[in-house]
């Protein structure tokens, strides 16, 4: 449930000391986003050495202790505008209005580089974020399709009609076969201050074995753009 920040430069490129995913375990997807964190001027505490101090008040630093805080602001940001939301809801749109990159996976940028302007001003959002469809056993053949259902949200005054699509990948930079990952509709309207789900299904039977990564996005005329990660690892062939 954690907000997981991953470090990236100021020209988007991910930091070589950022940590990647999938997460041991449960090949979840991680981190769930990325900031700004090489060479960072903060404030420094007295008589502390830490990074490269600039002067007796600040310092320079790199690493996701550099990028987390500008993530845990747009959180704060976004907390004072609905104090009733809760930190699920603040994952949800601090992830999917962040933007991709689109040289990186999702296992090493989860949702993309936080994006506080489009997360505070934008009021639409969606998750559950990231969209994890997790560890798939061998054979596949023997799954039946996996269906996640998605709310996207409108916090604004009018109704938003959105297109949708969806994209993944091989860690191999293949794409994944047609119909592997689907949206059950091409568009969806969510009405003024309200909310409407969407149903995204994995056909485990199609697609080599290995890492998957990619994006659900919905995007409206007048720039609106909503896209949630999403992920899977089909196991290779392996026998008792």
């Amino acid at each position: 449930a954690a907000l997981t920040v991953g470090n990236v430069t100021k020209s988007e490129a991910l930091a070589e000391l950022s940590s990647r995913g999938p997460r041991v375990g449960d090949h979840a997807i991680k981190p769930d986003i990325t900031a700004p964190g090489t060479d960072i001027v903060a404030a420094r505490a007295a008589d502390t050495s830490l990074g490269t101090p600039v002067d007796a008040s600040y310092t320079r630093a790199s690493g996701t202790s550099m990028a987390t805080p500008h993530v845990a602001g747009a959180a704060a940001i976004l907390l004072q505008q609905h104090p009733g939301w809760t930190p699920t809801q603040i994952k949800a749109a601090l992830v999917s209005t962040a933007l991709p990159h689109d040289d990186l996976t999702v296992y090493e940028q989860g949702g993309g580089r936080v994006d506080v302007a489009r997360a505070s001003m934008q009021g639409v959002y969606a998750g559950p974020a990231p969209l994890d469809f997790g560890f798939l056993p061998f054979p596949q053949t023997e799954l039946d399709p996996i269906v996640r259902t998605i709310t996207i949200t409108n916090t604004r005054g009018e109704d938003v009609t959105l297109q949708l699509s969806s994209a993944a990948e091989h860690a191999t930079g293949t794409p994944a076969p047609d119909g592997m990952v689907t949206v059950g509709q091409a568009t969806v309207t969510v009405p003024a201050n309200g909310t409407a789900a969407v149903d995204v299904t994995v056909n485990p039977a199609l697609g080599d074995t290995g890492v998957y990564s990619g994006f659900v996005v919905g995007e409206a005329a007048d720039g609106t753009r909503v896209s949630l990660p999403l992920g899977l690892n089909k196991e290779q062939e392996v026998y008792e």
